[in-house]
Order: structure tokens, then sequence, then C-alpha cells
């Protein structure tokens, strides 16, 4: 209670305030003003009767003793009376208060059993004397016995929490002082072995006629499981709004995405019927006008826009057969270092068309592994396109190889304009793109890195991101080394360089060359 103790101002104050108290005790225990009135009342009445009935009383029954003994005889007579008179209502104050004492005893045992062995804990302060009586299951839910927490305020503020103690003391102290209303508050109490146990603590106080404290009671509940209760729905109520707010964010990128891929499926379908539209125009109405050597334009023009379409189209059916478990993976023994580098130098001659130089490099010369040939295709060449759309000409694109035993790490990376630091948590989610004027001049549907990084994992391999803006961005891959019990498959034949070929130009069918 913060230290806080209520005395009177000076000890004549005191003394007249507790001989005050006295009196009035002693008042009601002895029946009060009213059974002193009736007794004197009953007295004067008794006595004279007796002086006006005595003499015939005492001649009728006394006739032959002398007078001088009447006198006598009327005062003992009178005296006697009186006794029993006195006697008789004395008895009956005494008992009343035998009578009291026993109720009040019987009342102090009752409270004190109360305060004792109730489970919310309630708790009496004296203001006067600073004493409290503190309740014994009280004492034992904290983890002490009943006589290591002494009865006094001090031993009470001792077991606040650290970080409660001045608030509850200073909310304790306003209520006292009359400042607020009421007392009413939840904090912490460290229990013996170091725990923490919430307390609603409420109380009353009682105040003199100058306004000063006299007493207060009131109780202390372990509030605990509702503290966790309602930290548990507050940690609900947060994990759903983030999923609301993930929902709604997840709504809106694929809003933005069918917005984009309507876009994409638009553009090459436009050039091919713009062209479709110009072939017939001057089939059915300027047939003379018409130049054959026109067609070895157009073809090639709506032939990448067809592969533009297939590419979008196989980007989203391996999405499709991804999120349903359906995607086959066919693993053989391939070296690694010659299937990337086959890659490398098939990309090498559009790279230049476009102003582009593309370095190959490893610390190794082979590296027989376990792969789906298909998939790493797909990986590397998703990579170098996004390499060169994003390089401007006269720079370079780095592919690298590195040998760590267990595992091949593949690196691609560019010279372009870098990826900002915020974007690179994002940048292989689903439907995300960069945003910003600077990549707006290159294609794509927001699904490409995302693709590459599910393919990835289907590996049990993982993808990595470094960039910095201006300078460009290195894409890594970690594929863990396996060997199957096979012989590896040549790669030098014309079948598997034509499909190479029909995969290069199919995935940078959005990449027009200068």
């Amino acid at each position: 209670m913060h230290g806080i103790n209520y005395y009177y101002d000076t000890k004549d104050e005191k003394n007249k305030y507790t001989n005050k108290s006295r009196w009035k005790l002693s008042c009601f225990l002895k029946g009060d003003n009213t059974n002193i009135v009736k007794i004197i009342s009953l007295y004067m009445l008794v006595s004279i009767s007796w002086i006006l009935i005595s003499d015939k009383i005492i001649s009728y029954f006394l006739e032959d003793i002398a007078n001088k003994y009447r006198l006598f005889l009327k005062g003992a007579c009178l005296v006697i009376m009186s006794v029993i008179t006195i006697y008789h209502h004395a008895s009956r104050n005494i008992r009343k208060i035998k009578d009291l004492e026993h109720k009040v005893n019987i009342y102090q045992n009752q409270y004190e059993f109360v305060i004792n062995n109730t489970t919310d804990g309630i708790w009496d302060w004296n203001v006067v004397t600073n004493q409290v009586m503190l309740p014994v299951k009280w004492k034992e839910r904290l983890g002490y016995g009943v006589n290591e927490i002494p009865d006094t305020v001090m031993a009470w503020e001792n077991l606040i929490h650290p970080e409660d103690y001045e608030w509850v003391t200073e909310t304790l102290n306003d209520y006292i002082s009359k400042k607020t209303l009421e007392y009413n508050v939840e904090y912490r109490m460290v229990k013996r072995d170091g725990s923490i146990v919430w307390i609603q603590d409420a109380g009353q106080a009682i105040w003199d006629a100058d306004g000063k404290p006299l007493r207060m009671c009131g109780t202390h509940t372990d509030i605990s499981a509702r503290k966790e209760a309602e930290k548990l729905l507050f940690r609900m109520m947060e994990e759903n709004q983030q999923l609301l707010s993930k929902s709604l964010e997840h709504e809106r990128l694929q809003t933005e995405f069918f917005a984009n891929i309507s876009h994409e499926f638009k553009t090459p379908l436009n050039v091919i019927l713009g062209t479709i539209q110009l072939l017939d125009y001057y089939t059915f109405n300027s047939p003379s006008e018409f130049d054959p050597k026109q067609l070895t334009k157009w073809l090639p023009i709506m032939k990448q826009n067809c592969f533009r379409l297939l590419r979008l189209i196989n980007n989203l059916l391996d999405i499709t057969k991804l999120d349903s478990n359906a995607f086959s993976i066919k693993y053989s023994n391939y070296d690694i270092i010659h299937v990337v580098e086959e890659i490398t130098q098939s990309i090498a001659v559009l790279a230049q068309n476009k102003g582009i130089t593309i370095t190959f490099d490893t610390n190794v010369e082979e590296k027989i592994m376990a792969c789906d040939i298909n998939i790493i295709e797909r990986i590397i060449l998703n990579l170098l396109s996004n390499a060169i759309k994003y390089t401007d000409v006269g720079k370079d694109v780095f592919v690298s190889i590195f040998d760590e035993k267990e595992n091949i790490i593949i690196s691609v990376k560019d010279t372009g304009l870098g990826i900002p630091r915020d974007k690179l948590e994002t940048i292989f989610e689903r439907f995300r793109q960069i945003d910003g004027a600077l990549y707006k001049k290159a294609e794509g549907s927001g699904i490409g890195l995302s693709l590459v990084k599910s393919l990835v994992c289907v590996l049990n391999g993982e993808i990595s991101v470094q960039s910095t803006i201006g300078e460009g961005s290195q894409f890594n891959i970690k594929l863990p080394v396996n060997i199957l019990e096979e012989d590896s498959i040549d790669l030098n034949n014309n079948d598997y360089n034509k499909n190479l070929v029909e995969k290069i130009t199919v995935e940078f069918s959005d990449i027009y060359t200068i």
C-alpha cells in the first residue's frame, strides 16, 4: 500500500477517540441511557409507594413495637427493596452483556473462518493500526505456509510484481484519499517459485466523520485462467486478422494477376489476329497488291506470339499440377555441368542479338548426379530469360556452377536494374511482380519466379537471391547430389539438341531482339 500508514495527528486526539469509543461501548453493554432511566424511575416508584403504605403495613404486623423502631424498619425495608430491585436489573444487564460477548466471539470466529478458508481470499486491513488479516488459502495459493507471510501491509506489497507495484499502490492510495470512487484493479503477484499469478483485487473502505480511513475490506481473486483465455483469444484474433489480411491481399493479387494474364493472352492474340486479318484483306480485296515476300516478315512474328501463348499456357498448367501434387518427376543420371553449359551456349546467339554477352564458368569439369533434365531446363531457361529481359545492351550475364561435394550450386547473375531490398522476400510469391516504371519495359505474368521456386523445391533444393539496385541480381540454386545405379545418358544427340532449341524458342518468346 505504498508504505501508507494512517495515524491520528496527536496523542490526545487518539485518546479522545478511544475514550469516546469505550464510553459508547459501555453504554451499549449496560443498556444505554434508556436502562438507567428505567431503573431510577422504578426505584422512585417503589420508594414513594413504600413511604405511603409503610405505616399501615408496619402497624398491622407490629402494633406493639415502639414508634422509635418504625423509622428504622422503614429504612431497612426501603434498602432491601432497593437492593432487590437493583440486583434484579443488574443481573439482567449482566446476562445481556455475556450474551453479547458470546455473540461477538461467535461472529469473530466465523469471520476469521471465512477469511482463512474462502477461495477468493478475503482480506481485512485495519488502517488505524496498519494490521492486515490475510487469508490462509491465499497464502497457500502463492506457495507459502501460514506463518511465512506476516499479516502486514509490507508483506502484501513485497509480493506484487515489480512492473505493477507502483501503479497498484498509487491506485490504492488515491482511493484511500478519496481521489477515486472505487478500488478494483487487476495485477500480477509473484509466487514463491517465481511464477506469476494474476489477481483481481477489489475493496471497500470505511471512513470516520472527519473523512479519515478506519478500515478496509476486500477480496483477492485468482484470475489467471481468465487472463490465459483472454491471451489465447487475443492471439486467435490476431491470427484471424492476419489470415484476413493475407486473404484480402491474395484476392487483390489474384485480381491483378488475372488482369495481367488477360493482357498476356490478349497481346499475342492481337498480333496474330491482326496479321491474319491483313492477309485476309489482301487475299479477298487486293490480291494484286499482295507481295508474297511480306510473309517472310509476318510469319515469324505470328510464330513467336504463338510460342508466347504456349509458354503462358505451359506455366499455368505446371502451376496447377504442382498445386495438386500431380507433377511427375523422372530422375536419371546426368552430367549437370554439361546440361547447364548446353543451355547457356544455346541462348548465347539470342543474347548477342540483344547486345548482351553470356559467360559460363565452373570449378569442376564434370559432375554426375540424378536429376530431372526437363525441370533443370525449365529452371535455367526461366532465370536466363529474366536476366536478359532486365539487362541493358552492352552488359553481361554470368552463369556459374560450384561443386560442394554433397551439393551443387548453380548461379545466374545479371548486371541489370537490380531488385529493391523490400521486394526480395516477395518476388518468389505467386502473382507477385516488381512495381515501378523501370520494370514495365519487360512483359511478364508474375508467375515465373514462383514457378521456379516450386520446381526447385520439387527437386529438394533451395533458391535464394542477392541484389543491389543499379548493379544487378544473382539467383543461387542449391541442389543435393544423389546418384542412381544406372549409366548416364548421352546428351550429344540431335533429338536432345532439337528439343532444347524448341524449349528455348518457347521460353524466350516474350523477348524481342534488337
